[in-house]
């Protein structure tokens, strides 16, 4: 039997008590959080400003638990198995990582991991990164395929300004992951050999917002006095809490089926595909009533987002100037670049590798595979319906007067 250092009030609740919302909840490293530096800040100065600012975050709530309030956490702590054998175990492991220890900070932990870290990225030596895993998160060393760092990310930025679409580009694509707080988007241009442009991205709290972004917000083409719109728009469907008695999947469905063409539910495939990407409609909204949704339902692409994931780093891979490659916008900044870096590929114990989150938020990344997903072929043909540039149905100043001239949805 396999345990885990935890701790319950009673049986069935298990975690470190948050002080704010009195909710129970395993230690986890990816909710230790840490005050972000300037990008040129000095490898030293960087890692002490994280050291100084180190909380963790409450799953639930997302108020911070400063290190004032770890003793009492823990000393109100049990152990709890974490995985029940039918049989009775002739031996029993138990795990303690070190943001169980007293004797550490929230700062110590921040401090000891950016040091691994910062070994990797300047000299390549992954064992300081190894024994932070084995030692002090009292993990298994796990063989990863893609890892991806932010300064990585952030290279990919070009001088293109926000809010500028490419003359190269022939369509504006847009990806939204939805949560219980708000919204995260993204919108990228595309040009006919894959080359991509991230346009915007962003947060906002109400589907308000993000019918504005859809139909109302239009983006500079570069250098023409023109204006372009979305052409497709992938919306999340996932699971989670909603406004009142709803669920986030009836809200994002009752909002889908509203927008007609080039609005799509989105939903990551829980099991493995024989395609990347297989079209369904949804007759009726989630629940017992089996409500049918108005207009014959709506359109839910469900996706292998591992593979489109491998793609999507892939294409960050490309040469700059070749067919394919990814850029950012001038202001793309770390919280972005953090999003994108917060999964890692693994081989799991099966030997198949996958997708985890190992630390932070994911947002940015789901939106980007999302927009990503939209200009794919199987996607009603992708760009491959698209004419040879977003100029295309431009119309010119003399026939309209207006400044705020749009290039259309197609």
């Amino acid at each position: 039997m396999e345990t885990a250092a935890v701790l319950r009030r009673d049986p069935g609740t298990a975690g470190p008590l948050c002080p704010h919302c009195r909710h129970y909840q395993f230690i986890a490293f990816k909710n230790i959080r840490w005050q972000e530096t300037p990008k040129d800040t000095p490898g030293p100065e960087r890692i002490q400003a994280a050291k100084n600012t180190a909380h963790y975050v409450c799953e639930k709530c997302g108020e911070s638990i400063e290190n004032d309030s770890r003793a009492w956490m823990l000393q109100n702590g049990k152990w709890k198995a974490v995985k029940k054998s039918a049989f009775k175990p002739q031996k029993m492991g138990f795990r303690l990582p070190s943001w169980h220890s007293p004797w550490l900070t929230w700062g110590d932990i921040a401090e000891k991991f950016l040091k691994a870290m910062q070994a990797k990225d300047e000299t390549g030596d992954t064992e300081p990164l190894k024994n932070f895993w084995n030692g002090w998160g009292a993990e298994p060393w796990k063989q990863i395929a893609i890892i991806t760092s932010e300064s990585k990310i952030l290279s990919a930025r070009c001088e293109l300004p926000p809010q500028v679409v490419p003359r190269e580009a022939v369509a504006l694509t847009c990806g939204i992951d939805c949560q219980k707080q708000g919204f995260y988007f993204v919108v990228r241009a595309w040009a006919k050999d894959m080359t991509s442009w991230l346009v915007r991205y962003g947060f906002f709290l109400s589907w308000e917002d993000v019918h504005r972004l859809i139909f109302e917000d239009t983006y500079e083409i570069e250098g023409s006095g023109m204006r372009a719109s979305l052409w497709r728009v992938a919306i999340d469907t996932g699971g989670g809490e909603g406004e009142g008695d709803r669920s986030m999947t009836e809200e994002a469905y009752s909002f889908i089926a509203q927008c007609g063409k080039g609005v799509f539910g989105f939903k990551g495939s829980s099991r493995e595909m024989t395609g990347k990407m297989k079209l369904t409609v949804i007759a009726s909204k989630p629940g017992k009533k089996s409500v049918p949704i108005p207009g014959g339902g709506l359109r839910l692409w469900v996706v292998d987002t591992d593979y489109f994931k491998d793609l999507f780093h892939n294409r960050l891979q490309i040469k700059v100037g070749d067919p394919g490659a990814v850029y950012l916008h001038h202001d793309t900044d770390k919280d972005y670049a953090r999003q994108i870096v917060s999964e890692e590929k693994r081989r799991g114990r099966d030997g198949r590798y996958k997708w985890v989150r190992v630390r932070g938020e994911n947002h940015y990344f789901d939106a980007e595979i999302m927009a990503s997903c939209l200009v794919d072929p199987v996607c009603y043909g992708g760009l491959g319906v698209q004419k040879a540039s977003i100029m295309a149905d431009h119309v010119s100043q003399g026939q309209q007067s207006t400044k705020q001239r749009v290039i259309k949805s197609r």
